[in-house]
């Protein structure tokens, strides 16, 4: 029953965070729970640990199809699979926006 030291060093110059505790529990290596889903069917490449490839976009090699959070991979974090849900929501909306703007220029 001996306790444990843990140093947290968020690397920003703060003082460190040091924590003397019982129990150390470390949670890695997910898998993805991507079977099922029919994925590889409909052209999208799946990865190691059921993980989806995707690009510094979240393009999967399905054209039209964005993957993010989890699913592809770490780090799986909330906060990452917001902002990639952002970055992909923002591309939809810009490719919208110019389609829309072609579609109204062919009816001039």
């Amino acid at each position: 029953g001996g306790k444990a030291l843990v140093v947290l060093d968020k690397g920003d110059g703060a003082p460190p965070l040091t924590l003397r505790v019982d129990t150390i529990m470390l949670s890695a290596g997910r898998d993805a729970n991507s079977g099922g889903l029919g994925l590889e069917e409909s052209g999208v490449k799946i990865g190691k640990y059921g993980r989806v490839v995707v690009d510094e976009d979240c393009h999967t090699s399905c054209p039209g199809v964005w993957a993010v959070g989890d699913v592809t991979g770490p780090p799986g974090l909330a906060s990452v699979a917001q902002q990639q849900g952002r970055h992909v929501g923002d591309l939809i909306a810009r490719q919208l926006s110019a389609a829309a703007a072609a579609a109204e220029e062919e009816e001039e």
